[in-house]
Formats: structure tokens, C-alpha cells, sequence
């Protein structure tokens, strides 16, 4: 048999641009290993991890694999053929002139000849269905649409054949094989062996019990050990299979001991029978160390608790809305490695944020006090590159442990741990850890090249990962904990998780379900490839891995897959009380995948689950330098928040690779996403703050870092060039300010009236997309849960309870998204008077395919169906809108200020611009995300990739002790306090955290509504009022559904009848809602039917072509209570000002419609220790403000019953 690819050399010599990068496995036993000949280039069939390299051979100039010169064995190296259905083959081979047939060999022994395929079992001829593939098929592998479809007998065992090496052949007319390739089997194994019941290790008073889904294995074993490594098993036990699941049930002596899987399988890889072991994929928090074995225990057992665990879920800081967020980005090493005031033992790790008074702990608990209320951790999970074992660590100062070399495996169990208690104790003694090779490094000339030469030499046997290469999503890192080995790093993890909180902090963990480290049944890291393999990993056309994230893409389209990820997410937050998600390029998982997410969190309360799935908050971003490759663009982070679900999800939205445009299904892609409540990182405004882009030319400027005002020498174009530039850079940030939403007007540097969504950047896409600052699927929780609750309180009518309790939520796929809206803040005020609501029947016409593109629309007949979600009757799903200026990818901030700025700039003035950037992030409208350091003048020596970078690069030093350490202590202690009174003043005022779109434009029209009214146009005006209960107003809605949040808002404030026609989207409704008369609260004016200028509650005032470069003034004004108009939100403040001075000179700048104000410099900044702000000055009769340079000045008016206090 022949295990090789061989690709003749002068194809190779006919390819001058062929580019391509071997893999290589050591792992490969000696008797598969591939060499080179003398005519042929052989590479390897399968890898070590990373893999980049992908079969077929492609050239960079063509997309078409190259040609093998005649049909070989090498054809069943590719899996070009499908098995979708039992019944269906889809293949794409061109003309079928004679016919087709599937082969099976349950040992693995096909072999490709010109007479066709030998060695098999079983052949089966293939029928060809003219009518193509259904459409069912077609909508899960969408790729395959025009494939050809080949019916097999439906008598076929296809659960017995799935477990054999399969192959598919085609023969011409004289009976020559022709073409001839292997199966992916995915579909097929959906359709047979779905499965939603228990699958891991589970405990009960007398037995432990073992599950595990491998419907290709022909066998599995369990090995039990004693111990994490060495020695023989104590017990080998076969496992029985049912549908696909192999099971076994053991003693409860077990319990403590190890365990992992011996699986008997084919592998495509290999086209062998391989003996696999693998840990167990539902592994949660058991591991010994670097994954070796699977431990047996028990989650639940009171010894793995630290005391108080069970109640934590009361103790967890109240989140009322999510524009109250904040986010503070944070590697586990980063935040204690270097941190002398941290025990030896726990640097580095979980426990070092269980201290009370460490250096980080402290700086942790005054950003907790300033506003800061999510700590986001880089990757906790399983993940390779750190070796578990610290005795393996290198360090600059120790690149070989000699003293205390490790005991062969065979050694008893107690030896090998007091040799690395040695070891370790060794370390601490000789100094030979992180904070000795500061000491080290620190002695080398700043301008040296040593410092990376001697990281570089270790970077890839040291202590230090970001950690985004996953083997085992569901445990917590081993590297991180005390002890790899035992349930040491699951007590570890939860006493991390509850020492945040008791400090005022929940924890977002990073998770990254869009690919796997490692494939393959060789590879140590392997894991999910070894029990079912080419099901786990997407797989191009031809059969072989996707690498588009960067290696090993995970298939969430499988059914599987898909569950994997949500039982994995379900146990993070009922085992280990996260409060949130981060999710690592969300844009490779389907849409669905995290809708059912959503649901399933949404789902968990603490009387059942011991936590409150409404105040868990889930996300996903990208922002910048991928971990391993660097040609990725800046991607984008989405937020989600459904029914009565606080969790907030933002994610990478990008749509490239296999992927892209919904090539595998529909995927969590920006656009695909809109409608469903999930939202996007802002990058728009961290490129117009620092200018061009992570990669453009890195001297770019922009807003910040002195484009126009302080020229750095970069061709930027003429002056009137960098001046536009410089002016669309401030619209920009403008409409970042405003929650980057698309519906925002703005004036624009032209003195065009725009919205958000009219403004251009990165060659036309929209700077404003969002729509709500906040997520606000707000449905209220006692709603889903108990609407018999709602019906005594005379809000549903009986046809409505009825709807409620008969709904089928899983007849209806989760991109149909559009539907009834309904505010839970409406709710409860009808409770309160005793409104009632009816919610007719009709048809809806749903968007399917949500984009800027072409929209598919599907009809249901709701009557007929009875196909809708009432049980989430909701605000329409916006986009979340999360700012930021740096993260963990690309420079750090004061990095890249230092940068893009003239090489004449003081250390002072880039400290200044540090703090400046940070402030407009802290005031925008939406959630602020800081990157750990931000606020310390973080510097990574201008490495924008740091991911293995080590300890040294990557270091914060929260006592600031190092002497050599530029900038000074004196102006990293200014710019943390600059930065935490930046944070209480966003926290002072509600009107910094404005959570619905209305809030923030407020373009409500009040008129007079003493008779009926006609549409009043489509500039600002997005519906209308009528004049009493009984009449029913045709509102034409021309806006598309970014306007849905405003007919809420008219509900909320006194609208009586509805009639809706959503036309931009063809998505007509009818919502009935019968209320009592109320008195609307409007503006009146003398004529009758005249429009009022609507009141704004954010603007810009530095707009136009007369704009004053450098400067931002933006207003945000508050209603009063019993006064028309704006709703008062803030008892203190009525009236707020904002200047941004980016200019590296005081400025002023005059308003005429701000004259008059008692406007006062904030509090906050008067008694602030930047005596720079203090400088800020506001002249009422002019409407002047004087504002010192590179400077963030708020100014207040407080309310009359209070302006006495304040003087």
C-alpha cells in the first residue's frame, strides 16, 4: 500500500509561483514515514500541530489541485464524495457514461487498479437520481448544491458499513475505472446517530459509568490507572455500543483514579485501522498533566468546593443593564509573573488572584471601585504549547534542569512528586523564574538585541502562551494550577472565580471553538480526530482539512460538534460560575450554533442550576494579529443578549474562508448575525483615534496621535489631504461617541446631515452599523417562565396563553429572527394599569438570509403553523456596540503612540495622549474594553504578536519598581489615577451609559394629536400618534428595522393603535394592542398639525466645514421630570459637555446654542490629581471652552435643587 502523495517533479517545474510549507510528524511510526525519491516530491499524510500545509498541493496562481498523472491508491487519499443521507451519495464527478459503486473493507484493504477497487467486502452499485440532491441536503451542505446524487438500497446496514474503509468508484462504458475516491461521512452519521443523552464519566452512591459517542469505532476500551503517568493499567475494559454510544459501568473505587480510551478505528488520514488513545472529549476538569490521562472525579463532591461555592451565585455584583459594563482584558500570567508581592507558588497562576493584598490584587480592586466590572481572562482552557509540568519550564536563567533530573515513569508515584517538589524548591532558591530573568534582562542595554535572542532561544519550552491553540476545551489549564495532576486546578479555577468576586468583578473566559491545536490518531494533542475521525474537523472538497483559521477548523455544522460546544459552555457556568463568553472567530461557527448557546444559558436559574443564566455575559472578538499567522484583517467581536438572558456574546464576525457567504450553512458572520441581537467590536473608531489600520503603514496617524497638528514625516498627501483626513477621522470618532449606530444624524465635516450608516470607511463600509448601544432582547424572564402569571394579571388574553404554552421553538430555524417586538419595560407598565394585549394571526413574511445583499424570503402561515416565538416577545435584536483602542493583538497603546509620534514628542505628551485615547473610550455610548496595562502605560517593546513572546515582553508591573523602566513611576502612578477618575466619571452620570438607540438620537416627533394625522414624512420621523383608543393608523415604515426600537418607544410613551408595514424588509405584520386612553405626553405649537423639532439628547457642536481641527464638543442633555419631552434619567446632572482636545496646544472653542449654561468643570476632574484639567474653563456668556492640550474635559450642569451644593 502506498502512503504517500506523489507529485512528479516537472508539474512542480511548470509552477514557478508554487509556494507551500511541508508538514512534519515525528509522531509517524518508522514504517509510515515518508522520504524523498528521485522523481517525486512525498510529503506527509498527516501532522504534528501546527498544521498549515493541506492535501491536495495547490499553486498560488490557480485554485485547481494539481493532477495526479494516473488513477493510484493516491485517489483514496482524497475524500471527494459525501455520504449525506442513508440513502444518498453526492459526488461530483462530471459524466457518468457507465457506472457507479461503493466498496467497504472492514480492515481497510481497498486498493485502486485500472480494473477498479480491490480488496473490499461488500459492492454496491450506485443509482443515479436525475432530480439531483434534496433540499434538505442542499441547506446543510450548501457547498455541495450541484453535486450529483447516487440512491443506495434502503435495506443497506449503513450503521455497520460507516465503520469500514469506504470508497466510491466510477466506470466507463468498457468497464475502466475512471475515477475513484474516499467518503466524508458526516452527514450520514448525523442522520443515524444524533444523540442528546449523557456522554462522559458520570457518579452515583454505588458505580461510575463511562459514555462516549464513536459510531466509526469498531472497538473502545477504557485503560484505568492509578496514577496520572507510568505504570500498567489496572483494569483494561471493553465498552458495549448502542446507536454509536460505547458504554461501561465500573466500581466506585474508580473514583480517583485515571483513565483514558483505547479506540479501534479507520483513520483517512492513514487509510489504516489505527489504535487511538485519547483522553475523553467530555473531560470537565479532569485531567492529569498535559492531558496524558482522564481523571475520575466528581464535580459536584463538597471537597472540590471552597467554602461558600454553592452560594456564590447571590454574592455575584449586580449588573442592571449592560451599558453599566466595562471590560478589562487580562492574561493569567501577565497579571502575576513578575509581581513580587505574589508567593512563589501561586505567580503566575489562578491562586495569585485569591491574595488579599498582593500589588495586582490591590490595582485590581481600585479599577473594581472606579467602574471596571468584567475581567476578561486570555484562554484558561486545555491548550498546548505550556507544558502542565513547571520542572520543564526554561527560564533565561535555567535552559536545562540538571540538578534534579525527572525519575523514569516507572518510578513509584511519591518519588516523581519529591522530585518535582525539588525542583521546584530549586527554582525559588536559585531564582531561576520569571522575576530573576527580569533581573537578568534588565542589565542589557535597553537598545539591545539580546533581551529577544535570549527569549527567542526558550519561547517555545518556557511558561508562557496566550494560549489559542485548544486541545481540550472544557478544562481548565493545567499550567495555571499548583498542580497539573488530581482535581487541584479545578479547586484552584473556582477559588480564582470566587476571589473576582468578592472583589466587585465577574469573569469572561476566552473560548475558541473555531479550531482544534492538533489531528490525527499519532498526535499527543489530538483528541476529538482520534474518536471520530474526519468528523470534528470541516474538511474542503477534496477531504482534507480546512485551515482558514488558522489550523484544524471545527465543524459547529454537525450536529456533535454543535452539542459539544454547548454542553461545553453549559458546564463552564453551572460547574465553574463564569460569567461570561468570549468566543474566538465566531464567524466559522454557524448562526445556529449560537442561538441554541443562547437558549441553553438562558435557560439556567439558581434553584436548579446554582446560577443565574440572566446575568451571564457573552462575547467574541478578534482584534487584530492572529496568534499564529498575521495576514488576517481586523475582525470584529459581536455581542448577544435574547430573551431573558443577560449573557453577553460578542464574537469575530468576519466572513472569509470556506465559510464566507454562508458556503457551509449560516454562519455567525456580521451581517448573517444582524436581527438576532448580537453586535460588533468597534474598530471604526480605534482606527480613526490611532490612524490607518493594525495593517496599513505603521506610521499612519490619526485623531490622537497628531495627523495635521504634529506631523510625523509620513506622506499623509497635501495639507488640505491630511486636513480631511483629519476631519473624517473626527466623524468617525463621533459616531463611535454615539455607539457607532447606524441610524444616528450627524453633521458631517461637508455640512451634510448623515447617519451613522452614510458615513464611509475601509472602501465604503459603513463606520455606523449598530443598531442600539446595549443589547435588548429584554423579554421579561416571568414571561417565558410563567405566563399563566401574566394572564391573571390581564396582559395575555387566553388566544395569547394559548400561542404561549403550544409554541414549537424548534420548528422554526433560528435565523428567523424578525418577528413581534414588545419591550419588557412596556409589559410591566401594562401590569401596572391593567392594560391587556392581544396578539393577532396573520402571515409574516421573514428575512432568511439577513445582509446588504440579496434577501431570501419564506412565508409561513402562522395560522397554520403555529410557528411563533411569543415566548420571546421582545425588542427587536440590535447590535451590541463594544469600543476600544488596543487589545491583546497588535501594539498596546502606548506602544503605538509611540509610534505613530514625532520622534521630538516628550515622554510626557505620549503619556498625555495614552490618557487622552483612554478617556474618549471611557465616554463613549456602549461598553468600554481596556486592555490590561492601558491604564499603566503598558509597553511590549512594539510587539504586536506577543502570543509567545514570554514573560519578558509581555510583563505589568503593577508596583512600578523597576528604576530603568520608561516612562517613570511618576507619570505610570498619574496616568492610573487620570484613568480611574475618567471611570468614575463615566459611572457618575447615567448619561454616559445610555442603553437603547432612542435614549441617545431621541428623534421622537411630539405633535399635537388632537386629530388625525398622515405620515409626517421620512427624515426623522419614523411613525406617528393618533388621537385616541379606537382608531388604527397605517404607519408606512420606510426606515428598515433599525426604526423598530422607536415604535417601542411610542408605546412606551402613549401610542393606542399600530398598524406596521415594514417595507424596506418586506416583513409585514399587524400588532394589535388595545389600550385605555392616556394623555399623551407631547409638545404643542400653534398650528396644529405642525412638526417640533425634535429634541436630541447626544450632538455634536465642532461640525461643518468651519470646524475647529482637533476638537470634539459633544452635548448630552436630560429631560425633567413633568416636563414634555426628554425623560429624565439623571437626578443630578441635566446637562453635559464633553471636549476633546486632541491638539498638543490649549484651545477654545464658542457655541452659541451653549451659552447661558451654569456649566461647571466635572468634580471629579476639580479634585482630580492632573492639575493639567484642572486648567478647564467654560464662559457662559460667550459659550466658550478653554481646554488645555491632549485633554478630556467634562463639564456638568447640576440640577437647581442641587447647583447650591456644588458651588
Amino acid at each position: 500500500m502506498v502512503d504517500v502523495l506523489r507529485v512528479p517533479f516537472p508539474v512542480l517545474q511548470s509552477s514557478p509561483s508554487l509556494s507551500f510549507k511541508p508538514r512534519l510528524c515525528p509522531l509517524i511510526p518508522p514504517s509510515r514515514r515518508l522520504h524523498l525519491k528521485s522523481n517525486s516530491l512525498l510529503f506527509p499524510l498527516f501532522s504534528s500541530s501546527p498544521s498549515f500545509f493541506k492535501l491536495p498541493l495547490r499553486c498560488s496562481s490557480s485554485s485547481m489541485p494539481l493532477q495526479l498523472s494516473s488513477l493510484s491508491q493516491d485517489s483514496l487519499l482524497y475524500s471527494r464524495a459525501y455520504w449525506v443521507t442513508k440513502t444518498i451519495i453526492a459526488w461530483n464527478v462530471a459524466v457518468v457514461e457507465g457506472s457507479c459503486y461503493l466498496y467497504a473493507s472492514k480492515v481497510a484493504a481497498l486498493s485502486v487498479t485500472d480494473n477498479g477497487i480491490q480488496g473490499h467486502d461488500l459492492e454496491i452499485k450506485l443509482e443515479e437520481d436525475r432530480s439531483g440532491l434534496p433540499p434538505n441536503v442542499i441547506e446543510k451542505f450548501p457547498h455541495i448544491r450541484d453535486y450529483r446524487a447516487f440512491k443506495l438500497p434502503p435495506v443497506l446496514d449503513a450503521k455497520n458499513l460507516v465503520k469500514c474503509q469506504l470508497a466510491v468508484a466510477e466506470f466507463n462504458s468498457q468497464g475502466k475505472c475512471r475515477n475513484a475516491t474516499g467518503l466524508q461521512l458526516p452527514g450520514v452519521l448525523d442522520e443515524l446517530f444524533s444523540y442528546d443523552g449523557p456522554l462522559g464519566a458520570f457518579y452515583s452512591a454505588e458505580a461510575v459509568s463511562l459514555c462516549l459517542w464513536a459510531p466509526t469505532a469498531q472497538a473502545v476500551y477504557a485503560h484505568i490507572y492509578k496514577d496520572p503517568v507510568g505504570g500498567s493499567p489496572l483494569e483494561i475494559i471493553p465498552l458495549e455500543e448502542t446507536n454509536g454510544v460505547w458504554s461501561t459501568k465500573g466500581p466506585k473505587s474508580w473514583e480517583g483514579c485515571y483513565y483514558m480510551y483505547e479506540v479501534s478505528v479507520y483513520h483517512p488520514s492513514t487509510l489504516h485501522i489505527e489504535k487511538c488513545y485519547a483522553n475523553d472529549p467530555y473531560a470537565r476538569g479532569r485531567l492529569s498533566a498535559d492531558g496524558k490521562r482522564t481523571l475520575f472525579v466528581n464535580l459536584h463532591a463538597d471537597d472540590l468546593k471552597p467554602e461558600g461555592w454553592d452560594e456564590l451565585a447571590d454574592m455575584k455584583p449586580d449588573i442592571l443593564s449592560f451599558s453599566d459594563i466595562s471590560i478589562y482584558e487580562l492574561h493569567i500570567r501577565d497579571f502575576s509573573a513578575n509581581d513580587d508581592t505574589v508567593n512563589a507558588d501561586f505567580r503566575g497562576g489562578y491562586m495569585a488572584f485569591t491574595l488579599k493584598d498582593s500589588a495586582g490584587v490591590l490595582h485590581l480592586k481600585k479599577l473594581s471601585k472606579a467602574g471596571i466590572t468584567h475581567v476578561h481572562l486570555l484562554p484558561t482552557f486545555q491548550f498546548a504549547a505550556v507544558d502542565d509540568e513547571k520542572e520543564n519550564w526554561k527560564y533565561v536563567g535555567k535552559r536545562e534542569t540538571k540538578a534534579f533530573p525527572r525519575v523514569d515513569e516507572k518510578e513509584a508515584f511519591v518519588y516523581q512528586q519529591l522530585i518535582k517538589f525539588l525542583v521546584v524548591l530549586a527554582a525559588n532558591l536559585f531564582n531561576t523564574n520569571s522575576i530573576a530573568d527580569s533581573k537578568i534582562l534588565e542589565k542589557l542595554p535597553p537598545d539591545s538585541a539580546e533581551q529577544q535572542e535570549k527569549i527567542t532561544a526558550i519561547q517555545d519550552d518556557d511558561a508562557y502562551n496566550w494560549g489559542y491553540n485548544p486541545v481540550l476545551w472544557g478544562v481548565p489549564k493545567g499550567s495555571y494550577s499548583s498542580d497539573p495532576n488530581g482535581p487541584c486546578r479545578i479547586v484552584e479555577f473556582r477559588k480564582m472565580i470566587q476571589a473576582l468576586t468578592h472583589i466587585g468583578l465577574r469573569v469572561v473566559l476566552d473560548v475558541v471553538y473555531n479550531h482544534l491545536h492538533a489531528n490525527g490518531p499519532f498526535d499527543k494533542d489530538s483528541v476529538l480526530d482520534k474518536i471520530v475521525p474526519g468528523y470534528y474537523l470541516r474538511r474542503n472538497t477534496d477531504g482534507f482539512i480546512e485551515n482558514s483559521t488558522c489550523v484544524n477548523n471545527t465543524a459547529s455544522e454537525h450536529y456533535m460538534v454543535e452539542r459539544l460546544i454547548i454542553d461545553d459552555l453549559l458546564s463552564w457556568a453551572i460547574n465553574y460560575k463564569v460569567d461570561g463568553f468570549r468566543f474566538d472567530l465566531m464567524g466559522h461557527i454557524m448562526k445556529r450554533t449560537m442561538v441554541k448557546a443562547k437558549d441553553a444559558l438562558c435557560s439556567l436559574t439558581k434553584e436548579r442550576d446554582g446560577v443565574d443564566g440572566s446575568r451571564i455575559y457573552i462575547f467574541s472578538m478578534y482584534l487584530g494579529v492572529p496568534k499564529i499567522l498575521s495576514f488576517f484583517p481586523s475582525s470584529y467581536a459581536w455581542g448577544i443578549l435574547v430573551g431573558n438572558l443577560l449573557i453577553y456574546r460578542y464574537g469575530e464576525g468576519w466572513d472569509f474562508g470556506e465559510v464566507a457567504k454562508n458556503g457551509r450553512g449560516i454562519n455567525a458572520s456580521q451581517f448573517n448575525i444582524c436581527g438576532t441581537g448580537i453586535g460588533s467590536f468597534n474598530d471604526r473608531i480605534r482606527d480613526a483615534m490611532l490612524g490607518g489600520s493594525p495593517f496599513g503603514p505603521p506610521l499612519q496617524q490619526g485623531f490622537v496621535t497628531g495627523l495635521l497638528l504634529e506631523p510625523n514625516g509620513h506622506d499623509h498627501g497635501t495639507k488640505d489631504v491630511e486636513k480631511a483626513m483629519l476631519a473624517s477621522a473626527k466623524d468617525h470618532i463621533q459616531v463611535g461617541l454615539a455607539a457607532n449606530l447606524r441610524g444616528f444624524v450627524l453633521t458631517d465635516f461637508e455640512g451634510k446631515e448623515r447617519k451613522g450608516s452614510e458615513v464611509l470607511c475601509y472602501g465604503g463600509t459603513p463606520v455606523g452599523y449598530a443598531f442600539c448601544p446595549t443589547e435588548t432582547w429584554l423579554a421579561h424572564p416571568n414571561l417565558q417562565r410563567d405566563p399563566m402569571k401574566w394572564k391573571s394579571k390581564g396582559v395575555l388574553d387566553e388566544g395569547s396563553l394559548n400561542m404561549l404554552q403550544d409554541i414549537d421553538r424548534t420548528a422554526i430555524p433560528c435565523y428567523y429572527q424578525l418577528f413581534l417586538v414588545l419591550q419588557w419595560e412596556i409589559l410591566n407598565l401594562l401590569v401596572e394599569v391593567s392594560y391587556s394585549v392581544t396578539i393577532t394571526s396573520y402571515k409574516i413574511s421573514m428575512v432568511k438570509e439577513w445582509g446588504y445583499s440579496d434577501r431570501v424570503m419564506e412565508t409561513l402561515d402562522l395560522d397554520r403553523d403555529q410557528k411563533f416565538f411569543v415566548d420571546q416577545i421582545h425588542v427587536m435584536a440590535n447590535l451590541v456596540m463594544v469600543n476600544y483602542v488596543s487589545a491583546h493583538d497588535n501594539e498596546t497603546l502606548f506602544d503605538i503612540i509611540s509610534l505613530k509620534t514625532p520622534v521630538g514628542i516628550s515622554v510626557e505628551d505620549r503619556c498625555r495622549m495614552n490618557h487622552f485615547a483612554t478617556s474618549i473610550i471611557a465616554l463613549t455610548q456602549g461598553i468600554p474594553f481596556f486592555h490590561a496595562g492601558d491604564e499603566m502605560l503598558r509597553s511590549k517593546s512594539l510587539d504586536r504578536d506577543s502570543y509567545n513572546s514570554g514573560d519578558w515582553f509581555n510583563r505589568i508591573q503593577p508596583r512600578l519598581a523597576d528604576p530603568s523602566f520608561k516612562p517613570q513611576r511618576s507619570h505610570i502612578l498619574a496616568a492610573v489615577e487620570n484613568f480611574t477618575d475618567v471611570l468614575c466619571i463615566r459611572y457618575s452620570s447615567p448619561l454616559f451609559r445610555l442603553r437603547t438607540a432612542n435614549a441617545i438620537q431621541d428623534t421622537v416627533l411630539f405633535v399635537n394629536c388632537t386629530k388625525r394625522l398622515t405620515v409626517l414624512g421620512q427624515t426623522k420621523v419614523n411613525y406617528i400618534f393618533v388621537d385616541n383608543q379606537t382608531e388604527l393608523v397605517n404607519a408606512a415604515w420606510s426606515f428598515g428595522l433599525d426604526a423598530a426600537s422607536m415604535v417601542l418607544y411610542a408605546l412606551y410613551l402613549d401610542l393606542c393603535f399600530v398598524y406596521l408595514v415594514l417595507l424596506d424588509v418586506g416583513f409585514p405584520f399587524l400588532l394589535s394592542i388595545q389600550l385605555p386612553f392616556v394623555t399623551l405626553r407631547t409638545h404643542h405649537s400653534e398650528t396644529e398639525d405642525q412638526r417640533l423639532l425634535p429634541p436630541e439628547r447626544v450632538r455634536f457642536h465642532n461640525t461643518g466645514p468651519s470646524w475647529v481641527p482637533g476638537f470634539i464638543v459633544m452635548s448630552i442633555e436630560d429631560g425633567n421630570e413633568g416636563i414634555p419631552g426628554l425623560s429624565q434619567l439623571d437626578p443630578i446632572f441635566s446637562y453635559i459637555v464633553v471636549v476633546f482636545n486632541a491638539c498638543p496646544t490649549e484651545e477654545s472653542f464658542s457655541s452659541p446654542t451653549l451659552r447661558g449654561r451654569t456649566l461647571q468643570l466635572h468634580p471629579i476632574q476639580v479634585t482630580s490629581t492632573d492639575e493639567t484639567v484642572k486648567k478647564s474653563s467654560y464662559e457662559a456668556s460667550t459659550g466658550c471652552f478653554t481646554v488645555p492640550a491632549r485633554t478630556t474635559s467634562v463639564f456638568v450642569e447640576p440640577r437647581k435643587i442641587l447647583r447650591s451644593l456644588w458651588c
